[in-house]
């Protein structure tokens, strides 16, 4: 009887637009009878709660009623968890990048530069050890599944921009180091201008190329940031000059 009602029911289904046919589907069969028993009264609980072996099940029985209630397409404590690594990694980067600046010999000294590329570093690091955990243990869903890989892929690609910017420095500095160019002399500072100016470059390329990861158009970002280095190249004419 099911499988004849199920027959008719697609048979309908024709004249309407396949975008619409898997939903419209839905409505129509979700009120039949079920053929056999299932463990499981709804399938998108089931989802939400799927947790790695990191999160044992009598932890998840633990859990009080109100931290399992959805939030944004996934469970109440996955989101409150993922909230406090977020932050914890945002703390643990500028108490990091606090030290670092604090044992600093000089602000171009190549060993000053060594220790600032570990502040990127660690916080590429840690979003991306936080990304596979939520994905894999914690077991985020829905909606706010989908805001995780956004913030985790600006963080990547905001570290990564940051990591360019101090190597096109250190590159320079290295350069300079050489016995051949004198530390204060003109040769010295127009590699240092380069390196901001071509770290700048460099580091901006990076984040348009991540803008463009995340659906924010990169081509409108080139197109502004062209006309403006054009109009910043004319007013800085005399001065290059």
């Amino acid at each position: 009887h099911v499988a004849v009602r199920l027959v008719d029911i697609a048979d309908g289904l024709n004249p309407i637009h396949p975008a619409l046919r898997c939903w419209v589907f839905h409505e129509r069969i979700i009120a039949l009878p079920p053929l056999h028993h299932s463990a499981y009264d709804n399938w998108t609980d089931e989802v939400r709660s799927f947790t790695g072996p990191f999160f044992p099940y009598g932890f998840i029985n633990a859990l009080p009623d109100v931290l399992m209630k959805p939030f944004l397409g996934t469970q109440l404590w996955k989101a409150l968890l993922t909230a406090a690594v977020w932050i914890g990694i945002g703390v643990i980067t500028i108490g990091w990048g606090i030290l670092m600046r604090g044992v600093e010999t000089g602000h171009r000294s190549i060993g000053g530069l060594l220790r600032s590329i570990t502040v990127p570093l660690l916080l590429g690091g840690m979003v991306w050890g936080a990304h596979y955990f939520a994905g894999y243990q914690t077991g985020l869903a829905g909606f706010f599944a989908t805001m995780e890989i956004v913030v985790t892929t600006v963080l990547l690609y905001f570290a990564l921009a940051w990591l360019v910017l101090l190597v096109c420095h250190l590159v320079v500095e290295l350069i300079i180091a050489l016995p051949a160019i004198p530390d204060q002399s003109y040769d010295a500072n127009l590699l240092r201008l380069v390196a901001r100016v071509g770290g700048l470059a460099a580091a901006g390329a990076v984040l348009v190329y991540g803008a463009d990861k995340i659906g924010i158009p990169a081509l409108g970002l080139i197109a502004g940031v062209s006309v403006g280095g054009v109009a910043l190249a004319l007013a800085a004419q005399s001065t290059v000059e």
